[in-house]
């Protein structure tokens, strides 16, 4: 087999050091607490700070967000491959950039955070707005204005939390229900199709065997003959979730 061939650079106290075997590969270590000490020497609350948060955690970047990274590090190499006047200088001010940089990821972390918190938030509206107005004629816009948003936007964020649409979703609870009736009750299935939001019989219909794979006939019969035949059959309104 033949031996991995790499560059080994350190930067440490007072001295970058590089260690060289082949072209393969380069690994750059960085003395965080030492390179903290410097760039906050009048600021020690924030050198602890920083230097805390980074000792918590590891970071692994992928290549869409390494690019800034990358960079950093390809300018440290090069500072330390040449070692022009003031080099030290340059390579400690560019390391202290990299370490900021890691510790950036978390405020990036956070911001995500808080978008998924919010986009759950918006999505809980629709959820509620719908399973309290089901059985009414509603659509798009009106799930917009239960959450303050914009139709296209209402949408978009509503698949990205629950992977299927709002009106998806819509029907799902629409059939659920049907369900439950049609378990329960002795009424017609034009009846029922109404009861759930359903004025035109044949989309109710088209709806329930597209949802349950079987007709509101043939699921009241299996349930008439036995209630745990429908087991088979449950509609679940968190589908795709």
């Amino acid at each position: 087999m033949q031996k991995a061939e790499y560059r080994y650079y350190e930067i440490s106290q007072d001295l970058p050091v590089m260690a060289l075997s082949g072209k393969k590969w380069e690994y750059l270590f960085v003395d965080v607490e030492e390179i903290l000490k410097r760039g906050f020497v009048n600021v020690r609350e924030k050198y602890i700070y920083v230097e805390q948060n980074l000792s918590k955690k590891i970071s692994v970047l992928e290549n869409a967000g390494s690019t800034k990274a990358a960079a950093l590090m390809q300018m440290i190499i090069e500072e330390i491959q040449l070692r022009q006047a003031n080099y030290r200088y340059t390579v400690s001010t560019l390391a202290f950039n990299l370490v900021l940089f890691f510790d950036r990821l978390d405020n990036e972390n956070i911001k995500f955070q808080n978008n998924s918190r919010e986009t759950s938030d918006y999505t809980r509206k629709i959820i509620s707005y719908i399973e309290l107005h089901y059985m009414e004629d509603i659509g798009g816009k009106d799930f917009a204005r239960a959450c303050n948003l914009s139709e296209t936007h209402m949408r978009r964020i509503f698949i990205e939390s629950a992977n299927i649409t709002p009106s998806e979703y819509l029907n799902l609870v629409r059939i659920k229900k049907a369900c439950e009736m049609l378990a329960k009750e002795k009424c017609s299935i034009e009846k029922v199709s109404n009861s759930v939001g359903y004025p035109v019989i044949s989309t109710f219909m088209r709806n329930f065997k597209k949802i349950t794979g079987i007709s509101p006939n043939a699921w009241r019969r299996k349930a008439l003959e036995n209630p745990e035949n429908v087991a088979a059959y449950q509609v679940s309104v968190f589908k795709g979730w």
